[in-house]
């Protein structure tokens, strides 16, 4: 029996085998729930647990690179969409038109971020959870220079939205592959510096990952016409001219 991607399958009445989107979502909603566990920061929580496994890891190989993905996050994050731009302007075409839904979606996942983390008030683990301490110098209990609060991961939603947004602009697993690579690396540091908890960092990931792949889904309802790829008939959009004399 063909099976259609994006469903778990379950055996009808009839004995066929049917679509059933509903229950990938209980089976997301019942995860999420997991590892919220009861209330935040006691040891009980699968989500403590995780977090607690991930903090404490004596791997030099995991701290070298939880450090460098640290160093590098921020910067590539703030740039990523100007720097898309930059590229876009010089080469024109599609390219364009994958800038442009990039920074959509960027700004779209950075709003609702912002909207989501007053709705859930959940303070950080260095915060909550005894023998937890942040590793990040942005963040200490004396006061947060961008919020006390953790649910979702804001560092995690904008890094798998920019890698969607790249995948779908450049199909194949030369972008994919080192893309969510690096997405999975920025979620998985969140949790080591002892920012985040686990279910702070999948919320991200799933937010940044839909809101992006609705923005190209979408495609031309929300691209200006004179962005559209097929209103660019001449080659680059931004040329430079060097005189001969």
């Amino acid at each position: 029996m063909p099976t259609k991607p994006g469903c778990l399958h379950a055996v009808g009445p009839d004995g066929r085998v049917v679509c059933t989107p509903g229950l990938a979502l209980r089976a997301l909603a019942l995860l999420l729930v997991g590892m919220l566990g009861a209330s935040e920061g006691t040891t009980q929580s699968l989500d403590v647990r995780l977090l607690q496994d991930l903090y404490h890891a004596p791997s030099p190989v995991l701290r070298g690179a939880m450090n460098v993905t640290q160093a590098t996050a921020n910067p590539l994050l703030l740039t990523a969409p100007a720097l898309q731009w930059g590229v876009a302007l010089a080469d024109g075409g599609p390219a364009v038109e994958a800038a442009y839904r990039t920074s959509v979606a960027w700004v779209a996942t950075t709003g609702l971020v912002l909207l989501l983390k007053p709705i859930r008030p959940r303070l950080r683990p260095y915060r909550a959870v005894p023998g937890i301490r942040s590793r990040s110098e942005r963040y200490n209990e004396r006061g947060e220079i961008v919020g006390r609060f953790s649910f979702p991961s804001g560092h995690t939603a904008l890094a798998f939205g920019l890698a969607t947004s790249w995948t779908y602009s450049r199909p194949g697993w030369l972008v994919a592959a080192p893309a969510f690579t690096w997405a999975t690396a920025v979620g998985l540091s969140r949790v080591w510096m002892g920012v985040h908890y686990p279910s702070d960092v999948l919320a991200g990931a799933l937010l940044g990952t839909g809101i992006a792949a609705l923005v190209h889904t979408l495609g031309d309802r929300i691209t200006p016409a004179f962005l559209r790829e097929e209103a660019e008939p001449v080659g680059p959009m931004l040329r430079i001219v060097v005189p001969l004399r």
